[in-house]
């Protein structure tokens, strides 16, 4: 899912704010329908499949086997490359020993899959997964089985599939997938479907606003998407009320609708102004973000480990203001989830937030490390470095400053100054080091995420700024006269490259009018140079001699 905070930073330059975003939970299917049902995460063994078609003893034993696996490799929450491939494996084997007739086995090592996002893989298995339930349908005499020959757990997979691809259109093609195969025929079972409902109409409410259809009176009488979602995952609840995808997503929804009011609010109160007679006033946002907050929060009371409805209770809290209780929760998700992505992104961003770029860099280090190809974690890598970097220098700056204020006789015997005179050029070394090595990496990000998307303008405009600022603190063979050519060029390159889109028409007239200051400098350091130094003043001449008398003859008398 892609529902964002971004918060600009009061950095002294304008720098990019990584985008941070919430788990898309949809929920953690272990097994499918026959010979192991669903209910929001539960399973109940059973030997029999579609029809009564019945499950041969070896390959019971080897399907039960693989559930369990998957669900340690669940609570533990240890999945890799390896996990995933071994587990499908087991389930596959399963549908061997059947003799390549059981749907469910394939169902389940597409499942198995996707915990390592190979959708690919994950796809294939679905298809055959159909493809055998329909012909054990077909062969069926079972009027309830001949009744539901899609396999509705397959199709929810495969839309939620559809719409990770991160389109717009995708969205409402999930959704009439859902609708329309997804979900099964008395309406009880497969909550998943439910809850991917829940978080699809939240999306398109999110995303699509402008889409008619956002805001459509459906046959069952509901005004919107966002009522729509409340219905779905209200529902996914009353049936199973320890499915914590479905709280998560319910703790979601109250956060889109506190926004939503907010929205209202602010248009209502830009409405009053013209007319006073307005009484209708929207109730407070922050009542709808208290009843998220207590979701999340008994979400998190009934099952402490699941990592989403912290990075959740995050995002509630932030837009409550409670910045601190936020950067805890975010911090909390990463502790139960290592590989969470969204939440390392959010505990990062709103850390950058307030300068704690250490904790901004590690969380941003992590994020990358999981998705090595997404721009924004580069992007805010490499703005958390750079904050270290101006730290680094700060801090020798100072150490030099005292050091230099210690060579004053007044001052240089005190037990200060002695300490001062003792550490400095230690504690100086180590910094410029800090330095160069901070720039080095800060530099190797932008470029990083430079050479990923090479039409997006935060990484070329922070290089430029990165290289006029601090490239010559960092590197003794670089000048200010290079360090000022260089940013020149990178500036008129953006502009080259950005002017003409008007979304990004403010930062090229400030990346112009960089341009222009640095080749000003620029100018400036090349008549410096070429100005021939002042001859330095003669020396006193000794008392008693005649000012501009020639000096005394080199030679020895005799």
């Amino acid at each position: 899912m892609n529902r964002s905070f971004v918060r600009s930073l009061g950095t002294s330059f304008a720098f990019a704010v990584a985008t941070a975003s919430v788990v898309a939970a949809c929920g953690t299917p272990p097994a499918a329908n026959n010979p192991v049902k669903t209910g929001g995460g539960k399973t109940v063994s059973t030997n029999v499949q579609p029809g009564g078609a019945e499950v041969k003893p070896e390959a019971a034993d080897a399907f039960t086997q693989a559930v369990q696996e998957f669900k340690k490799h669940e609570e533990q929450r240890d999945w890799d490359d390896a996990s995933c491939s071994a587990v499908s494996a087991k389930f596959l084997a399963a549908g061997k020993a059947q003799g390549d007739k059981f749907p469910a086995a394939h169902y389940n090592a597409g499942v198995t899959l996707l915990r390592c996002s190979k959708e690919g893989d994950a796809t294939a298995e679905f298809d055959i997964a159909l493809a055998e339930k329909k012909a054990l349908a077909a062969a069926s005499s079972d009027p309830k089985v001949k009744s539901d020959p899609e396999f509705h757990q397959v199709w929810v997979q495969k839309a939620m599939i559809r719409f990770r691809k991160g389109d717009i259109a995708g969205i409402g093609e999930a959704i009439e997938t859902i609708t329309t195969k997804g979900l099964d025929p008395d309406g009880s079972q497969n909550v998943e479907a439910f809850v991917s409902l829940g978080l699809l109409y939240r999306e398109r409410w999110n995303r699509d606003p402008k889409n008619p259809l956002t805001t459509k009176k459906d046959d069952y009488g509901f005004a919107d998407d966002l009522a729509r979602a409340q219905f779905w995952l209200q529902n996914a609840l009353s049936i199973n009320d320890a499915f914590m995808p479905a709280y998560n997503q319910l703790a979601l929804f109250y956060l889109d609708k506190a926004r939503h009011v907010g929205k209202k609010k602010a248009e209502f109160s830009a409405a009053m102004k013209k007319d006073p007679s307005l009484k209708d006033k929207p109730k407070a946002d922050i009542q709808t973000l208290e009843l998220g907050l207590l979701v999340a929060e008994e979400a998190s009371r009934r099952d402490a480990g699941y990592a989403g409805i912290w990075n959740t209770q995050g995002l509630i809290l932030l837009e409550m203001n409670r910045t601190s209780s936020a950067t805890k929760a975010f911090a909390k998700a990463t502790e139960k989830d290592g590989k969470f992505f969204e939440a390392w992104m959010n505990y990062a961003a709103i850390n950058l937030q307030f300068r704690g770029w250490v904790e901004a860099a590690k969380g941003y280090e992590k994020a990358k490390d999981l998705r090595p190809k997404d721009y924004d974690a580069k992007l805010g890598y490499a703005v958390a470095v750079r904050g270290q970097l101006d730290g680094a220098l700060t801090y020798k700056d100072e150490v030099a400053r005292k050091q230099g204020d210690c060579t004053d006789p007044e001052k240089g015997g005190t037990p200060a100054c002695k300490e001062i005179t003792a550490k400095a050029p230690g504690i100086i070394a180590e910094q410029e080091g800090k330095a160069k090595d901070y720039f080095t990496k800060a530099n190797t990000a932008y470029d990083a995420a430079r050479d990923l998307d090479p039409n997006r303008p935060e990484a070329h405009y922070n290089k430029a700024l990165l290289v006029e600022k601090y490239s010559f603190k960092v590197d003794s063979k670089i000048t200010t006269l290079m360090a000022y050519e260089q940013a020149e060029k990178l500036y008129n390159e953006f502009v080259t490259k950005f002017q003409g889109k008007p979304e990004y028409e403010k930062l090229v007239k400030d990346a112009k009018s960089r341009a222009e200051e640095a080749a000003k400098s620029a100018d400036f350091e090349k008549k410096a140079m070429a100005t021939p130094a002042p001859a330095p003043a003669p020396a006193p001449a000794p008392a008693g001699s005649v000012v501009g008398a020639p000096a005394p003859s080199a030679s020895v008398k005799k």
